[in-house]
């Protein structure tokens, strides 16, 4: 319908075809809108792998579109906020092919790995106010929001390191809700990477608190109004080969081959240890480890 009066409008104005191919353009063409939360340089959370943006925001830097970077920190900071200009190519050719979509998508990798908070502290609430405000004015293509974060938050309303995390619940997401911490999302699709994920020397969250973390972002987005995916198959740079916890499987003990000095040892009330060669997973002694474990076999 709208193509149809633009065609209609254009012939009573007197416009010829070239006219009417611009407003067939304008009325089909898509232009995107993203805002980048990222928290860098703390050394719990996970190194975050920037190419994830390279598909994200491919569209983004030859189309016209914008790009917002906020840091995630205890005082959230926009510290990039930047229209693209539409770039004009040949039919048939796509604008990201060009060298300074490239250049464009380069530039905002670079600020996204540059990106350092002035503070340890996480305030994910404030910086996805800030997230929302970017896209707010935007009225003309899809948005998007992509976080690079493991999803911890410390300041209040929602200190996670006071509460912890099994006390995440949806009375949390009501509590924040009631004090006016919802923004609107509505429309907005969410990819979000590194959720619950940590790196050394904090210890690896349980599943059971990765599920907590996990379902109250997972309701406070859904009651933004927004559309997330949680990215699951993306690991912290540097830890290619983690594979998960290791699986433990039980064996029955096999026969060991008697030994005559531990045997004499344990029947004249002498101590056994149990114990490995230093710097291997060998036993020191197998044969006086068996009789030690035999009774709890």
């Amino acid at each position: 319908l709208i193509l149809a009066c633009a065609l209609m409008l254009g012939a009573l104005t007197g416009c010829g075809s070239e006219s009417e191919k611009a407003e067939e353009t304008a009325a089909t063409h898509h232009v995107h809108h993203a805002a980048v939360l990222v928290h860098n340089g703390q050394t719990s959370l996970p190194v975050v792998d920037t190419s994830v943006l390279e598909e994200s925001l491919r569209g983004i830097c030859g189309e016209g579109g914008s790009v917002a970077l906020v840091t995630t920190e205890g005082t959230p900071r926009l510290v990039r906020n930047q229209t693209f200009e539409e770039l004009k190519v040949g039919a048939g050719h796509d604008p990201m092919d060009s060298r300074e979509a490239k250049q464009n998508l380069e530039d905002i990798v670079s600020s996204v790995r540059t990106a350092e908070p002035s503070s340890d502290e996480k305030n994910l609430l404030d910086a996805f106010y800030l997230a929302s405000a970017a896209l707010r004015d935007y009225d003309d293509g899809d948005k998007a929001i992509v976080v690079l974060d493991n999803g911890s938050n410390t300041v209040s309303p929602l200190n996670m390191a006071e509460s912890g995390f099994q006390a995440l619940s949806s009375d949390t997401v009501d509590a924040l809700e009631k004090a006016g911490y919802l923004v609107d999302l509505t429309g907005t699709r969410v990819d979000w990477y590194y959720l619950g994920q940590t790196a050394l020397p904090q210890e690896p969250l349980t599943r059971l608190d990765q599920a907590d973390l996990e379902a109250v972002w997972v309701e406070y987005l859904e009651r933004c109004g927004a559309d997330l995916t949680v990215h699951h198959d993306m690991q912290a740079a540097g830890d290619e080969g983690y594979t998960g916890p290791t699986t433990v499987t039980s064996c029955p003990i096999s026969d060991v081959p008697s030994n005559v000095a531990a045997k004499e040892k344990l029947t004249q009330g002498a101590e056994l240890s149990l114990a490995f060669i230093p710097d291997s997973d060998e036993l020191a002694d197998p044969v006086a480890a068996a009789l030690l474990l035999a009774p709890y076999a």
